[in-house]
Protein backbone atom coordinates (compact mmCIF):
# COMPACT_ATOMS: atom_id res chain seq x y z
CA UNK A 1 0.00 0.00 0.00
CA UNK A 2 2.76 2.44 0.98
CA UNK A 3 4.71 1.76 -2.22
CA UNK A 4 1.61 2.23 -4.38
CA UNK A 5 0.80 5.56 -2.73
CA UNK A 6 4.43 6.69 -3.01
CA UNK A 7 4.75 6.19 -6.75
CA UNK A 8 1.35 7.86 -7.32
CA UNK A 9 2.74 10.79 -5.32
CA UNK A 10 5.96 10.93 -7.34
CA UNK A 11 3.94 11.07 -10.56
CA UNK A 12 2.82 14.59 -9.62
CA UNK A 13 6.21 16.27 -9.11
CA UNK A 14 5.64 19.64 -10.75
CA UNK A 15 5.12 23.28 -9.84
CA UNK A 16 2.54 24.99 -12.05
CA UNK A 17 1.30 28.54 -12.05
CA UNK A 18 -0.71 30.51 -14.63
CA UNK A 19 -1.67 27.31 -16.47
CA UNK A 20 -5.09 28.14 -17.86
CA UNK A 21 -4.72 31.90 -17.44
CA UNK A 22 -2.44 32.25 -20.45
CA UNK A 23 -5.43 31.31 -22.63
CA UNK A 24 -7.82 33.91 -21.20
CA UNK A 25 -8.90 36.91 -23.28
CA UNK A 26 -11.67 39.49 -23.56
CA UNK A 27 -13.93 40.18 -26.53
CA UNK A 28 -14.98 43.84 -26.74
CA UNK A 29 -17.93 44.53 -28.98
CA UNK A 30 -19.85 47.41 -30.52
CA UNK A 31 -22.89 47.56 -32.79
CA UNK A 32 -25.73 49.75 -34.05
CA UNK A 33 -27.62 49.24 -30.78
CA UNK A 34 -24.81 50.47 -28.54
CA UNK A 35 -26.46 52.72 -25.97
CA UNK A 36 -23.53 55.01 -25.28
CA UNK A 37 -21.39 55.79 -28.37
CA UNK A 38 -18.78 57.54 -26.20
CA UNK A 39 -18.20 54.20 -24.42
CA UNK A 40 -18.00 52.19 -27.61
CA UNK A 41 -15.45 49.58 -26.47
CA UNK A 42 -16.34 49.41 -22.76
CA UNK A 43 -18.52 46.27 -22.87
CA UNK A 44 -16.78 42.90 -23.01
CA UNK A 45 -17.07 39.19 -22.23
CA UNK A 46 -14.50 36.54 -21.41
CA UNK A 47 -13.26 34.11 -24.05
CA UNK A 48 -10.52 31.50 -24.24
CA UNK A 49 -8.10 31.24 -27.15
CA UNK A 50 -5.01 29.32 -28.21
CA UNK A 51 -2.00 31.65 -28.59
CA UNK A 52 -0.09 28.95 -30.49
CA UNK A 53 -2.34 29.46 -33.51
CA UNK A 54 -2.30 33.27 -33.46
CA UNK A 55 -1.43 35.75 -30.72
CA UNK A 56 -3.58 38.69 -29.62
CA UNK A 57 -2.81 42.23 -28.56
CA UNK A 58 -2.80 42.89 -24.83
CA UNK A 59 -4.16 46.47 -25.15
CA UNK A 60 -7.62 47.53 -26.25
CA UNK A 61 -6.38 50.65 -28.06
CA UNK A 62 -4.00 48.71 -30.32
CA UNK A 63 -6.21 45.64 -30.91
CA UNK A 64 -7.46 44.97 -34.44
CA UNK A 65 -11.15 45.67 -35.17
CA UNK A 66 -12.95 42.77 -36.89
CA UNK A 67 -16.43 42.44 -38.33
CA UNK A 68 -18.30 39.55 -36.72
CA UNK A 69 -20.12 37.11 -39.03
CA UNK A 70 -22.77 34.95 -37.37
CA UNK A 71 -22.66 31.37 -38.69
CA UNK A 72 -23.28 29.89 -35.25
CA UNK A 73 -25.92 27.46 -36.51
CA UNK A 74 -23.29 25.56 -38.51
CA UNK A 75 -20.19 23.75 -37.14
CA UNK A 76 -18.01 25.00 -40.01
CA UNK A 77 -16.59 21.58 -40.92
CA UNK A 78 -15.45 20.39 -44.37
CA UNK A 79 -18.84 19.05 -45.40
CA UNK A 80 -20.90 21.92 -43.99
CA UNK A 81 -22.65 24.58 -46.07
CA UNK A 82 -21.69 27.53 -43.92
CA UNK A 83 -19.42 29.15 -46.52
CA UNK A 84 -21.44 28.21 -49.63
CA UNK A 85 -24.06 30.98 -49.46
CA UNK A 86 -21.89 33.73 -50.95
CA UNK A 87 -21.13 34.96 -47.43
CA UNK A 88 -18.12 37.25 -47.37
CA UNK A 89 -15.86 36.25 -44.47
CA UNK A 90 -12.59 37.72 -45.73
CA UNK A 91 -10.61 39.32 -42.86
CA UNK A 92 -13.56 38.79 -40.51
CA UNK A 93 -14.15 36.73 -37.38
CA UNK A 94 -16.62 33.90 -37.99
CA UNK A 95 -18.83 32.57 -35.19
CA UNK A 96 -19.49 28.84 -35.66
CA UNK A 97 -21.08 26.06 -33.59
CA UNK A 98 -19.14 23.54 -31.54
CA UNK A 99 -20.16 20.55 -33.68
CA UNK A 100 -18.37 17.21 -33.97
CA UNK A 101 -15.28 18.04 -36.04
CA UNK A 102 -11.95 19.06 -34.55
CA UNK A 103 -10.85 22.62 -33.82
CA UNK A 104 -8.06 22.21 -36.37
CA UNK A 105 -10.57 21.30 -39.10
CA UNK A 106 -12.77 24.29 -38.29
CA UNK A 107 -9.80 26.65 -38.34
CA UNK A 108 -8.38 25.29 -41.61
CA UNK A 109 -11.72 25.59 -43.43
CA UNK A 110 -12.18 29.18 -42.20
CA UNK A 111 -8.61 30.07 -43.18
CA UNK A 112 -9.12 28.63 -46.68
CA UNK A 113 -12.07 31.02 -47.09
CA UNK A 114 -10.02 34.02 -46.00
CA UNK A 115 -11.35 34.47 -42.45
CA UNK A 116 -9.20 36.21 -39.84
CA UNK A 117 -10.39 34.00 -37.02
CA UNK A 118 -13.09 31.73 -35.67
CA UNK A 119 -15.17 32.10 -32.52
CA UNK A 120 -16.48 28.70 -31.41
CA UNK A 121 -19.86 29.08 -29.69
CA UNK A 122 -20.32 26.42 -27.01
CA UNK A 123 -22.51 25.90 -23.97
CA UNK A 124 -19.36 25.02 -21.99
CA UNK A 125 -16.10 26.89 -22.26
CA UNK A 126 -13.39 24.95 -24.14
CA UNK A 127 -9.69 25.45 -24.77
CA UNK A 128 -9.22 24.95 -28.52
CA UNK A 129 -6.20 22.77 -29.20
CA UNK A 130 -4.51 21.29 -32.27
CA UNK A 131 -4.55 17.69 -33.43
CA UNK A 132 -0.77 17.68 -33.76
CA UNK A 133 2.10 20.11 -33.31
CA UNK A 134 2.52 20.76 -37.06
CA UNK A 135 -0.98 22.32 -37.15
CA UNK A 136 0.40 25.39 -35.40
CA UNK A 137 2.70 25.96 -38.38
CA UNK A 138 -0.02 25.72 -41.05
CA UNK A 139 -2.85 27.62 -39.33
CA UNK A 140 -2.36 31.34 -38.68
CA UNK A 141 -5.75 32.71 -37.66
CA UNK A 142 -7.33 33.41 -34.27
CA UNK A 143 -8.97 30.35 -32.73
CA UNK A 144 -11.14 31.24 -29.73
CA UNK A 145 -14.18 30.01 -27.80
CA UNK A 146 -17.11 31.82 -26.18
CA UNK A 147 -20.09 30.69 -24.14
CA UNK A 148 -23.45 30.61 -25.91
CA UNK A 149 -25.15 32.95 -23.43
CA UNK A 150 -22.45 35.60 -23.88
CA UNK A 151 -22.60 35.34 -27.68
CA UNK A 152 -26.37 35.81 -27.64
CA UNK A 153 -25.93 39.04 -25.66
CA UNK A 154 -23.36 40.31 -28.15
CA UNK A 155 -25.66 39.68 -31.11
CA UNK A 156 -28.34 41.81 -29.47
CA UNK A 157 -26.30 44.81 -30.65
CA UNK A 158 -27.69 44.32 -34.16
CA UNK A 159 -26.69 42.68 -37.44
CA UNK A 160 -23.48 44.71 -37.85
CA UNK A 161 -21.25 43.98 -34.89
CA UNK A 162 -17.57 44.84 -34.59
CA UNK A 163 -15.30 43.10 -32.11
CA UNK A 164 -11.85 43.43 -30.62
CA UNK A 165 -10.06 40.39 -29.19
CA UNK A 166 -7.66 41.31 -26.38
CA UNK A 167 -5.42 38.91 -24.45
CA UNK A 168 -5.27 39.37 -20.70
CA UNK A 169 -1.53 38.71 -20.57
CA UNK A 170 0.54 37.87 -17.51
CA UNK A 171 -0.83 38.91 -14.12
CA UNK A 172 2.56 39.70 -12.57
CA UNK A 173 3.63 38.61 -9.11
CA UNK A 174 1.10 36.61 -7.14
CA UNK A 175 1.84 36.00 -3.48
CA UNK A 176 0.08 32.64 -3.44
CA UNK A 177 3.40 31.05 -4.45
CA UNK A 178 4.80 32.26 -1.12
CA UNK A 179 2.02 30.38 0.69
CA UNK A 180 2.81 27.22 -1.26
CA UNK A 181 6.53 27.68 -0.54
CA UNK A 182 5.87 28.02 3.20
CA UNK A 183 3.67 24.90 3.11
CA UNK A 184 6.36 22.89 1.34
CA UNK A 185 9.27 24.00 3.55
CA UNK A 186 7.20 23.48 6.70
CA UNK A 187 6.26 20.01 5.52
CA UNK A 188 9.84 18.79 4.93
CA UNK A 189 11.03 20.47 8.14
CA UNK A 190 8.32 18.90 10.34
CA UNK A 191 8.59 15.50 8.64
CA UNK A 192 12.39 15.46 8.78
CA UNK A 193 12.46 16.61 12.41
CA UNK A 194 9.91 13.96 13.39
CA UNK A 195 11.97 11.27 11.64
CA UNK A 196 15.02 12.25 13.72
CA UNK A 197 12.95 12.36 16.91
CA UNK A 198 11.70 8.85 16.19
CA UNK A 199 15.29 7.68 15.75
CA UNK A 200 16.22 9.21 19.11
CA UNK A 201 13.37 7.30 20.79
CA UNK A 202 14.46 4.07 19.10
CA UNK A 203 18.05 4.58 20.28
CA UNK A 204 16.89 5.02 23.89
CA UNK A 205 14.85 1.80 23.69
CA UNK A 206 17.84 -0.06 22.21
CA UNK A 207 20.10 1.22 25.00
CA UNK A 208 17.62 0.09 27.65
CA UNK A 209 17.37 -3.38 26.12
CA UNK A 210 21.17 -3.68 25.86
CA UNK A 211 21.50 -2.67 29.53
CA UNK A 212 18.99 -5.33 30.57
CA UNK A 213 16.27 -2.85 31.45
CA UNK A 214 12.64 -3.09 30.33
CA UNK A 215 11.94 -0.95 27.27
CA UNK A 216 9.23 1.17 28.76
CA UNK A 217 8.15 4.64 27.82
CA UNK A 218 11.07 6.99 27.45
CA UNK A 219 9.14 10.09 28.30
CA UNK A 220 9.63 11.91 25.03
CA UNK A 221 8.65 9.10 22.72
CA UNK A 222 5.44 9.49 20.83
CA UNK A 223 6.37 6.68 18.48
CA UNK A 224 6.99 3.74 20.71
CA UNK A 225 5.90 1.28 18.07
CA UNK A 226 8.38 2.39 15.42
CA UNK A 227 11.15 -0.05 14.66
CA UNK A 228 14.83 0.75 14.94
CA UNK A 229 15.64 -1.51 12.01
CA UNK A 230 16.77 0.16 8.81
CA UNK A 231 15.03 -1.10 5.65
CA UNK A 232 16.96 -3.30 3.27
CA UNK A 233 16.42 -1.41 -0.02
CA UNK A 234 18.58 -2.35 -2.99
CA UNK A 235 19.41 -0.37 -6.10
CA UNK A 236 17.44 -2.92 -8.13
CA UNK A 237 14.34 -2.19 -6.04
CA UNK A 238 14.79 1.55 -6.66
CA UNK A 239 15.06 1.00 -10.42
CA UNK A 240 11.92 -1.18 -10.43
CA UNK A 241 10.11 1.52 -8.46
CA UNK A 242 11.25 4.13 -10.99
CA UNK A 243 9.94 2.07 -13.92
CA UNK A 244 6.58 1.68 -12.14
CA UNK A 245 6.37 5.45 -11.70
CA UNK A 246 7.02 6.07 -15.40
CA UNK A 247 4.51 3.43 -16.43
CA UNK A 248 1.78 4.75 -14.17
CA UNK A 249 2.27 8.33 -15.40
CA UNK A 250 1.90 7.22 -19.03
CA UNK A 251 -1.20 5.21 -18.14
CA UNK A 252 -2.63 8.28 -16.43
CA UNK A 253 -2.03 10.32 -19.58
CA UNK A 254 -3.91 7.90 -21.83
CA UNK A 255 -6.55 6.60 -19.39
CA UNK A 256 -6.95 9.64 -17.20
CA UNK A 257 -10.75 9.56 -17.07
CA UNK A 258 -10.66 6.14 -15.40
CA UNK A 259 -7.49 6.12 -13.28
CA UNK A 260 -8.11 9.54 -11.77
CA UNK A 261 -10.84 8.02 -9.58
CA UNK A 262 -8.37 5.38 -8.34
CA UNK A 263 -5.99 8.19 -7.36
CA UNK A 264 -8.80 10.08 -5.60
CA UNK A 265 -9.69 7.00 -3.52
CA UNK A 266 -6.02 6.41 -2.69
CA UNK A 267 -5.67 10.04 -1.62
CA UNK A 268 -8.65 9.74 0.73
CA UNK A 269 -7.18 6.61 2.34
CA UNK A 270 -3.66 8.05 2.56
CA UNK A 271 -4.97 11.36 3.89
CA UNK A 272 -6.94 9.56 6.60
CA UNK A 273 -3.90 7.55 7.69
CA UNK A 274 -1.64 10.60 7.61
CA UNK A 275 -4.03 12.79 9.59
CA UNK A 276 -4.48 10.03 12.20
CA UNK A 277 -0.70 9.54 12.49
CA UNK A 278 -0.13 13.27 13.03
CA UNK A 279 -2.91 13.74 15.59
CA UNK A 280 -2.52 10.46 17.49
CA UNK A 281 0.48 11.65 19.61
CA UNK A 282 -1.68 14.55 20.83
CA UNK A 283 -4.56 12.18 21.46
CA UNK A 284 -2.30 10.05 23.70
CA UNK A 285 -2.14 12.88 26.20
CA UNK A 286 -5.86 12.51 26.93
CA UNK A 287 -6.15 10.60 30.25
CA UNK A 288 -8.60 8.01 28.96
CA UNK A 289 -7.29 4.45 28.69
CA UNK A 290 -10.60 2.60 28.17
CA UNK A 291 -10.44 -0.10 25.52
CA UNK A 292 -12.96 -1.90 23.36
CA UNK A 293 -14.16 -5.20 24.91
CA UNK A 294 -12.94 -8.52 23.55
CA UNK A 295 -14.48 -9.29 20.19
CA UNK A 296 -14.00 -11.25 16.96
CA UNK A 297 -14.33 -8.34 14.53
CA UNK A 298 -11.27 -8.53 12.20
CA UNK A 299 -10.29 -4.85 12.46
CA UNK A 300 -11.01 -4.57 16.18
CA UNK A 301 -9.55 -7.79 17.62
CA UNK A 302 -6.62 -5.88 19.12
CA UNK A 303 -9.03 -3.97 21.37
CA UNK A 304 -8.06 -0.44 20.37
CA UNK A 305 -8.62 2.49 22.72
CA UNK A 306 -11.92 4.30 22.42
CA UNK A 307 -10.09 7.59 21.91
CA UNK A 308 -8.22 6.11 18.92
CA UNK A 309 -11.46 4.85 17.39
CA UNK A 310 -13.06 8.29 17.73
CA UNK A 311 -9.98 9.97 16.23
CA UNK A 312 -9.96 7.50 13.31
CA UNK A 313 -13.62 8.16 12.56
CA UNK A 314 -13.06 11.93 12.63
CA UNK A 315 -10.06 11.66 10.27
CA UNK A 316 -12.01 9.46 7.89
CA UNK A 317 -14.87 11.96 8.05
CA UNK A 318 -12.57 14.79 6.94
CA UNK A 319 -11.43 12.72 3.94
CA UNK A 320 -14.99 11.75 3.04
CA UNK A 321 -16.12 15.40 3.18
CA UNK A 322 -13.31 16.32 0.80
CA UNK A 323 -14.18 13.42 -1.50
CA UNK A 324 -17.82 14.52 -1.74
CA UNK A 325 -17.21 18.28 -1.91
CA UNK A 326 -13.88 18.19 -3.80
CA UNK A 327 -15.11 20.71 -6.39
CA UNK A 328 -16.46 23.18 -3.85
CA UNK A 329 -14.75 26.54 -3.29
CA UNK A 330 -13.42 25.51 0.13
CA UNK A 331 -12.19 22.06 -0.97
CA UNK A 332 -8.60 23.25 -1.57
CA UNK A 333 -8.23 24.01 2.16
CA UNK A 334 -9.23 20.47 3.18
CA UNK A 335 -7.04 19.02 0.40
CA UNK A 336 -4.00 20.94 1.64
CA UNK A 337 -4.62 19.83 5.24
CA UNK A 338 -4.87 16.17 4.21
CA UNK A 339 -1.87 16.56 1.91
CA UNK A 340 0.27 18.15 4.62
CA UNK A 341 -0.52 15.38 7.08
CA UNK A 342 0.05 12.73 4.42
CA UNK A 343 3.49 14.09 3.41
CA UNK A 344 4.63 14.47 7.03
CA UNK A 345 3.59 10.89 7.78
CA UNK A 346 5.43 9.60 4.71
CA UNK A 347 8.64 11.40 5.71
CA UNK A 348 8.34 10.15 9.29
CA UNK A 349 7.62 6.56 8.28
CA UNK A 350 9.74 5.86 5.18
CA UNK A 351 13.45 5.39 5.90
CA UNK A 352 16.14 5.25 3.25
CA UNK A 353 19.11 3.19 4.56
CA UNK A 354 22.00 5.23 3.15
CA UNK A 355 22.97 8.14 0.95
CA UNK A 356 23.72 5.81 -1.97
CA UNK A 357 20.06 4.84 -2.26
CA UNK A 358 19.05 8.51 -1.85
CA UNK A 359 21.33 9.52 -4.73
CA UNK A 360 20.11 6.78 -7.08
CA UNK A 361 16.44 7.56 -6.38
CA UNK A 362 16.79 11.33 -6.67
CA UNK A 363 18.95 11.27 -9.81
CA UNK A 364 16.52 8.94 -11.60
CA UNK A 365 13.56 11.17 -10.66
CA UNK A 366 15.59 14.24 -11.64
CA UNK A 367 15.78 13.00 -15.24
CA UNK A 368 12.20 11.69 -15.01
CA UNK A 369 10.96 15.21 -14.26
CA UNK A 370 12.96 16.77 -17.10
CA UNK A 371 11.86 14.16 -19.64
CA UNK A 372 8.13 14.25 -18.92
CA UNK A 373 7.96 18.06 -18.76
CA UNK A 374 10.41 19.29 -21.42
CA UNK A 375 10.97 16.33 -23.79
CA UNK A 376 7.51 14.80 -24.18
CA UNK A 377 6.08 17.85 -26.04
CA UNK A 378 8.34 16.83 -28.93
CA UNK A 379 7.00 13.27 -28.83
CA UNK A 380 3.24 13.61 -28.33
CA UNK A 381 1.20 14.31 -31.47
CA UNK A 382 -0.51 17.33 -29.89
CA UNK A 383 2.68 18.87 -28.52
CA UNK A 384 1.47 18.42 -24.93
CA UNK A 385 3.71 17.89 -21.93
CA UNK A 386 2.65 14.59 -20.37
CA UNK A 387 3.40 15.79 -16.85
CA UNK A 388 1.58 19.12 -17.23
CA UNK A 389 -1.52 17.54 -18.78
CA UNK A 390 -1.75 14.87 -16.06
CA UNK A 391 -1.28 17.44 -13.28
CA UNK A 392 -3.89 19.79 -14.75
CA UNK A 393 -6.59 17.39 -15.88
CA UNK A 394 -5.47 14.72 -18.33
CA UNK A 395 -4.74 14.62 -22.05
CA UNK A 396 -6.75 16.40 -24.69
CA UNK A 397 -10.33 15.22 -24.79
CA UNK A 398 -10.60 14.37 -21.09
CA UNK A 399 -14.24 14.53 -20.06
CA UNK A 400 -14.07 13.65 -16.35
CA UNK A 401 -13.50 17.22 -15.17
CA UNK A 402 -11.43 15.78 -12.31
CA UNK A 403 -7.96 16.79 -11.18
CA UNK A 404 -5.18 14.78 -9.57
CA UNK A 405 -5.40 15.53 -5.82
CA UNK A 406 -1.72 14.76 -5.05
CA UNK A 407 -0.87 18.47 -5.11
CA UNK A 408 -0.93 21.50 -2.85
CA UNK A 409 -3.43 24.03 -4.22
CA UNK A 410 -3.68 27.71 -3.39
CA UNK A 411 -6.04 30.01 -5.35
CA UNK A 412 -4.71 33.15 -7.00
CA UNK A 413 -5.53 36.48 -5.42
CA UNK A 414 -6.92 37.73 -8.72
CA UNK A 415 -9.96 36.23 -10.44
CA UNK A 416 -9.66 34.65 -13.88
CA UNK A 417 -12.32 34.74 -16.58
CA UNK A 418 -13.81 31.36 -15.85
CA UNK A 419 -13.49 29.95 -12.37
CA UNK A 420 -10.71 30.25 -9.82
CA UNK A 421 -7.15 29.58 -10.96
CA UNK A 422 -4.67 27.81 -8.70
CA UNK A 423 -0.95 27.51 -8.16
CA UNK A 424 -0.04 23.81 -7.87
CA UNK A 425 2.91 22.01 -6.28
CA UNK A 426 3.03 18.22 -6.57
CA UNK A 427 3.60 16.11 -3.46
CA UNK A 428 6.50 14.43 -5.26
CA UNK A 429 8.47 17.68 -4.98
CA UNK A 430 8.06 17.45 -1.20
CA UNK A 431 8.37 13.73 -0.47
CA UNK A 432 11.40 12.99 -2.69
CA UNK A 433 13.74 15.72 -1.33
CA UNK A 434 12.11 15.24 2.07
CA UNK A 435 13.34 11.63 2.23
CA UNK A 436 16.90 12.93 1.96
CA UNK A 437 16.23 15.56 4.65
CA UNK A 438 14.78 12.87 6.94
CA UNK A 439 17.82 10.66 6.36
CA UNK A 440 20.14 13.57 7.15
CA UNK A 441 18.39 14.28 10.44
CA UNK A 442 18.51 10.63 11.46
CA UNK A 443 22.21 10.65 10.61
CA UNK A 444 22.67 13.75 12.76
CA UNK A 445 20.99 12.35 15.87
CA UNK A 446 22.34 8.79 15.68
CA UNK A 447 25.96 9.51 14.89
CA UNK A 448 26.47 12.17 17.55
CA UNK A 449 23.60 13.15 19.80
CA UNK A 450 25.24 16.24 21.33
CA UNK A 451 25.71 18.46 18.32
CA UNK A 452 23.75 20.84 16.15
CA UNK A 453 21.87 18.88 13.41
CA UNK A 454 23.92 20.56 10.70
CA UNK A 455 22.86 18.23 7.86
CA UNK A 456 19.18 18.65 8.66
CA UNK A 457 19.24 22.43 9.01
CA UNK A 458 21.42 22.93 5.92
CA UNK A 459 19.32 20.75 3.63
CA UNK A 460 16.08 22.41 4.78
CA UNK A 461 17.61 25.78 3.86
CA UNK A 462 18.85 24.33 0.56
CA UNK A 463 15.34 23.04 -0.15
CA UNK A 464 13.92 26.53 0.40
CA UNK A 465 16.56 27.99 -1.96
CA UNK A 466 15.65 25.37 -4.58
CA UNK A 467 11.98 26.34 -4.34
CA UNK A 468 12.94 29.99 -4.77
CA UNK A 469 14.91 29.16 -7.92
CA UNK A 470 11.91 27.16 -9.21
CA UNK A 471 9.66 30.14 -8.60
CA UNK A 472 11.99 32.47 -10.52
CA UNK A 473 12.21 30.02 -13.45
CA UNK A 474 8.42 29.69 -13.41
CA UNK A 475 7.92 33.38 -14.00
CA UNK A 476 10.79 33.81 -16.43
CA UNK A 477 9.65 30.93 -18.66
CA UNK A 478 5.91 31.39 -18.09
CA UNK A 479 5.14 27.66 -17.93
CA UNK A 480 5.09 24.76 -15.47
CA UNK A 481 8.48 23.80 -14.08
CA UNK A 482 9.88 20.39 -13.02
CA UNK A 483 10.77 21.42 -9.48
CA UNK A 484 13.12 18.45 -8.97
CA UNK A 485 15.33 19.99 -11.64
CA UNK A 486 16.28 22.62 -9.04
CA UNK A 487 15.61 20.83 -5.75
CA UNK A 488 17.79 17.77 -6.35
CA UNK A 489 21.05 19.66 -7.05
CA UNK A 490 20.43 22.04 -4.13
CA UNK A 491 19.73 19.36 -1.50
CA UNK A 492 22.14 16.65 -2.69
CA UNK A 493 24.91 19.16 -3.39
CA UNK A 494 24.59 20.65 0.10
CA UNK A 495 24.71 17.20 1.71
CA UNK A 496 27.89 16.21 -0.13
CA UNK A 497 29.65 19.51 0.51
CA UNK A 498 29.01 19.37 4.26
CA UNK A 499 29.93 15.66 4.38
CA UNK A 500 33.26 16.34 2.69
CA UNK A 501 34.04 19.34 4.92
CA UNK A 502 33.31 17.32 8.07
CA UNK A 503 35.06 14.19 6.83
CA UNK A 504 31.86 12.15 7.07
CA UNK A 505 31.14 11.54 3.39
CA UNK A 506 31.93 7.80 3.64
CA UNK A 507 29.73 7.42 6.71
CA UNK A 508 26.87 9.19 4.92
CA UNK A 509 27.31 6.99 1.87
CA UNK A 510 27.51 3.71 3.84
CA UNK A 511 24.45 4.45 5.95
CA UNK A 512 23.39 4.69 9.56
CA UNK A 513 22.99 0.95 10.22
CA UNK A 514 26.45 0.00 8.90
CA UNK A 515 28.07 2.78 10.86
CA UNK A 516 26.26 1.63 13.99
CA UNK A 517 27.34 -1.98 13.43
CA UNK A 518 30.96 -0.88 13.13
CA UNK A 519 30.77 0.70 16.57
CA UNK A 520 28.91 -2.22 18.14
CA UNK A 521 31.79 -4.04 19.91
CA UNK A 522 32.80 -0.88 21.79
CA UNK A 523 29.20 -0.21 22.80
CA UNK A 524 28.92 -3.75 24.15
CA UNK A 525 32.00 -3.24 26.30
CA UNK A 526 30.70 0.05 27.59
CA UNK A 527 27.34 -1.41 28.54
CA UNK A 528 28.92 -4.31 30.47
CA UNK A 529 28.26 -7.11 27.98
CA UNK A 530 30.08 -10.34 28.92
CA UNK A 531 33.38 -11.14 27.23
CA UNK A 532 34.13 -14.82 26.61
CA UNK A 533 37.76 -16.03 26.49
CA UNK A 534 38.76 -19.45 25.15
CA UNK A 535 41.54 -21.07 27.17
CA UNK A 536 43.80 -24.04 26.51
CA UNK A 537 43.90 -27.10 28.76
CA UNK A 538 47.19 -26.06 30.38
CA UNK A 539 45.85 -22.62 31.08
CA UNK A 540 42.72 -24.13 32.62
CA UNK A 541 44.83 -26.41 34.81
CA UNK A 542 47.10 -23.65 36.01
CA UNK A 543 44.10 -21.43 36.60
CA UNK A 544 42.50 -24.19 38.57
CA UNK A 545 45.62 -24.53 40.77
CA UNK A 546 45.73 -20.85 41.33
CA UNK A 547 42.08 -20.81 42.20
CA UNK A 548 42.60 -23.70 44.59
CA UNK A 549 45.50 -21.96 46.31
CA UNK A 550 43.47 -18.86 46.62
CA UNK A 551 40.66 -20.85 48.11
CA UNK A 552 43.06 -22.51 50.63
CA UNK A 553 44.48 -19.17 51.69
CA UNK A 554 40.96 -17.86 52.09
CA UNK A 555 40.08 -20.78 54.43
CA UNK A 556 43.24 -20.32 56.53
CA UNK A 557 42.59 -16.65 56.90
CA UNK A 558 39.04 -17.40 57.92
CA UNK A 559 40.15 -19.82 60.65
CA UNK A 560 42.48 -17.27 62.01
Amino acid sequence: MTTLILFIVVCSSLWIDKVACDNDAHIYYSGSQTSYPDKKWSDHFCITYNPKFHSLSTKVNTATVYDLVDLSRDPGCHLSNAYNNNTNVTDKVVAIARGNCTFTEKARVAQDHGAAGILIVSSDMVNPGANQTSDYDTINIVVASIRTADFVDIMKEGPDVEVKLVALGARGLDFTVIIIGVLAVSCVAVGGFWAGKTSTSDSKKSTQIAAGKPAGKTGDSDDADDSDEEPDISITAVIVFFLLVCTFLVLLYFFYDYLVYVVIIMFCLAGTIGLFACLEPLCRRIPWEARLPSNRIPLLRQRPLYRDIILGVLCLGVAVVWGIERKARFAWIVQDILGFAFCVNMLKTLRLPNLKICVVLMVLLFFYDIFFVFITPYITSSGESVMVKVATGGSAGSSSGEQIPMVFKVPHLWTACYGVQFSLLGFGDIVVPGLLISYNHRFDVKMTTKRIPIYFISTVIAYAVGLLITFVALYLMGKGQPALLYLVPCTLGTTFVIGCLRGEARSLWAGISKQRNTAKPQSEINTGAPVTTVKSADQSSSDGSSDGGSESRLLINTRK
